[in-house]
């Protein structure tokens, strides 16, 4: 089964990632990322590395976001140790993002300010 609807770009993707919690809830939906690989697979497939490159920064920055945010649900739910490991799964994914992609002054994504407040609530609540 073919589908009809064509194919985002990077762009689009990127442009749908900005200030999740607030501008678009399909940003944190599993259909984005299944999109997204499918999109991935679709540059590979037409040998564009820049833009298989791009997309999979897109799927980052998504993941970093869903995963900030699963972070924050967590110390709602006063679930303190699950939210602690889950912000070091923020960090982890942003390190490995930033090896990859420099900082972005314009922080579009909001992946700066995740980063600062990544390092501080762990300094705060260290699991004991």
């Amino acid at each position: 089964m073919t589908n009809s609807m064509p194919l985002r770009t990077s762009r689009e993707f990127l442009s749908l990632l900005k200030a999740p919690e607030v501008e678009s809830p399909e940003c944190l939906s599993d259909s984005l990322y299944e999109e997204i690989n499918t999109a991935i697979a679709n540059a590979v497939a037409r040998n564009d590395q820049p833009e298989a490159t791009a997309l999979w920064k897109c799927r980052t920055i998504g993941e970093i976001q869903r995963t900030f945010i699963l972070a924050f649900r967590l110390l709602k739910d006063q679930k303190f140790y699950e939210a602690w490991c889950t912000f070091e799964q923020v960090e982890i994914q942003l390190k490995f993002l930033r090896r990859h992609h420099p900082r972005d002054e314009h922080d579009e994504h909001f992946l700066n300010y995740t980063e600062r407040m990544v390092e501080r609530w762990q300094d705060r609540h260290v699991p004991v």
